[in-house]
């Protein structure tokens, strides 16, 4: 018999934020600056590679998280790439790409610079943060480029919102899916499924790896950035058909 959720969330759209702080409707100031100094970029190596060090045994010991098929990143490594994945934990999905890659990038919303004490470094940790306004929008999409043509794995969670430990795909943001059609580069998704734990309140976690997608180039770039999206979304979906434990059980109203 399946465990009984410890918890019911409710929510009205698969869209909503389920967490919400009290900078919830935060905006990047307008003279933020996605490109910065060579002391920066010098300090930001440095704390990439001490969170490196961190992330397997915080992932491992603390978020009780393994990763199956990871060694489809291996012939790629060293190269741009974008991994897509499900948002179901406000800490671990940090984590996670340190893990998985070598000074990976992330798309966030502004509000997680708020964040007490985590917030202030997460520029430092390589965070992109997504613009509010249009003329924020061309170097944030130079930020984007620029991680590719650098080597570097862009992660991006499409769903947008955090839902904790959720075990379903919620639907996803048509226009994540425009950077490969823009700047290609082989794509990834990662899927956390959950699953109970015999010696932890919390379940365990583990994240299925696949890829390379490719766009298609038969079709137009906006039909093209459409099928990409499909194919992540439906990947991602069989995928979560390995969640045998629902922690939280999230209901509509």
């Amino acid at each position: 018999m399946r465990p009984k959720a410890q918890k019911t969330m409710f929510y009205h759209q698969l869209t909503d934020d389920i967490v919400i702080t009290k900078h919830q409707d935060y905006q990047l100031p307008p003279d933020y600056r996605y490109q910065r100094s060579a002391t920066f970029n010098a300090a930001s190596h440095l704390l990439q590679s001490l969170v490196k060090c961190a992330a397997t045994p915080i992932c491992r010991w603390i978020f009780h998280t393994k990763i199956e098929n990871k060694s489809v990143l291996a012939p790629f490594r060293g190269q741009g790439m974008y991994i897509y994945g499900n948002h179901t934990s406000p800490v671990g999905d940090v984590f996670v790409p340190f893990w998985l890659t070598k000074r990976p990038r992330v798309l966030i919303a502004p509000v997680n610079l708020k964040l007490p004490i985590i917030g202030s470094l997460l520029p430092l940790g390589g965070v992109i943060p997504i613009p509010g306004n249009l003329h924020q929008y061309r170097p944030f999409l130079k930020a984007v480029t620029g991680t590719i043509t650098n080597q570097q794995a862009l992660f991006i969670y499409p769903e947008a919102h955090v839902w904790p430990y959720a075990t379903t795909i919620r639907p996803f943001a048509t226009g994540a899916f425009r950077y490969p059609i823009e700047t290609p580069a082989p794509v990834f998704c990662m899927t956390t499924t959950y699953q109970h734990s015999r010696w932890h309140r919390r379940p365990r976690a583990t994240i299925y790896v696949d890829g390379p997608f490719y766009p298609d180039e038969s079709l137009p770039p906006k039909a093209r950035q459409r099928a990409l999206q499909t194919t992540i979304h439906d990947c991602m979906v069989q995928r979560s058909q390995n969640n045998t434990y629902e922690y939280i059980h999230y209901q509509q109203i």
